[in-house]
């Protein structure tokens, strides 16, 4: 392990109301590896990451009157999460690929290959399980940045290919926590991977995030069926509840949608490489996120699942609509839809993917 790496456990806390997640108690050994907590640090912001599925369990970012509040919902022992999880990917580095699949199946280059089926007949983020239940390695570090490195031999998940996986926190002294992703291969293989935080503005317990408006940089999206799966479609956001080029509150229209489990199809500008894919405020603690990133879409998910048998970090009960994901990707169930954006990586390529999350308050 690094020197340079910052352990929570030797960390003092920079400010008496952020209560920093107890190390010990990710201090495990998960499939005969042992697991850890870390703290970086960056302009106003403090994280705290596992090496268990290369997860954020916390974030701490100030609102409008400089109060430290952790704004990401997840538990404060590993035990939790691996034991009644408010979401198996709560935080997480989700792949080799994340979203759906259809039937559970696919097809490179003439093979055929099945994968575990685990949401009404179809895979949802590689199956029962993924890159967010393995324990990463620390490849660098330093007091704001943490690079894990994960190696998925050839066949793990129902995927091809020996696969060396890179995923790089940075806090930034802008206030951003930036995400790099990188991947190569030996064989032909489907790569597409999210972070899956889930955020609360107000922090565990403030209520629900209906409140919040959101705009989101897409004038399309990719309908889905019952399943939640796409139907191949890149339709216009026009006069749907799908419309978010112009911010408005989520609860508006949530209802008509049945809750947001969708992915927005990112607008490009000529020449630019990073793009604002979406932008929520809370007018109570007047905490901003803007999410920057090099993707076609993102996926946005107002935590529907949630229904309140789950204990936060907090003590507090985990309701549904009480988080929202901002999840960078590549679209779902992209390799039965020839019109979406490739996600087959090839011993020549190298799969990257930027995602920038920038926190202000006003």
């Amino acid at each position: 392990m690094a020197a340079a790496l910052l352990c929570a456990s030797c960390a003092l806390q920079r400010a008496e109301d952020i209560r920093l997640i107890a190390p010990t108690a990710f201090e495990r050994t998960v499939n005969g590896v042992s697991t850890s907590l870390y703290t970086l640090r960056g302009g106003d912001l403090t994280m705290q990451v596992t090496d268990y599925g290369a997860r954020i369990t916390g974030l701490w970012a100030p609102d409008r009157e400089g109060r430290m509040d952790d704004i990401v919902i997840g538990h404060a022992t590993l035990d939790d999460y691996l034991t009644a999880p408010v979401s198996r990917v709560a935080g997480a580095a989700v792949g080799p690929v994340a979203n759906r699949i259809g039937r559970g199946e696919y097809e490179i280059d003439g093979v055929k290959y099945a994968l575990e089926r685990n949401n009404n007949g179809n895979t949802l983020h590689s199956g029962p399980a993924g890159f967010d239940k393995v324990v990463w390695s620390v490849k660098e570090a330093t007091a704001s940045s943490v690079c894990f490195e994960y190696r998925s031999p050839d066949g793990e998940f129902g995927f091809p290919g020996n696969r060396t996986v890179e995923m790089t926190y940075t806090l930034t002294p802008d206030n951003e926590l930036e995400i790099r992703y990188r991947a190569t291969t030996d064989v032909p293989t489907p790569i597409n991977m999210t972070n899956h935080t889930f955020f609360n503005l107000g922090g565990e317990g403030s209520g629900d995030v209906l409140g919040y408006t959101l705009k989101v940089g897409a004038s399309r999206y990719t309908p889905v069926d019952g399943n939640t799966l796409p139907t191949g479609e890149i339709a216009s956001v026009e006069g749907t509840p799908y419309d978010f080029r112009t911010a408005h509150a989520i609860g508006d229209r949530i209802a008509d949608a049945g809750g947001y489990d969708n992915n927005f199809v990112i607008d490009s500008a000529d020449g630019e490489t990073l793009r604002t894919a979406a932008v929520v405020h809370d007018p109570v603690s007047g905490r901003t996120i803007e999410v920057l990133t090099d993707q076609p879409g993102i996926q946005i998910y107002t935590a529907g699942a949630f229904s309140g048998d789950t204990v936060g970090k907090y003590g507090h009960r985990l309701e549904k609509y009480h988080a929202i994901a901002l999840e960078t990707q590549k679209f779902p169930d992209a390799m039965h839809h020839p019109a979406f954006p490739s996600i087959i990586v090839r011993p020549d390529d190298c799969y990257t993917h930027v995602c920038i999350y920038r926190f202000s308050a006003e």
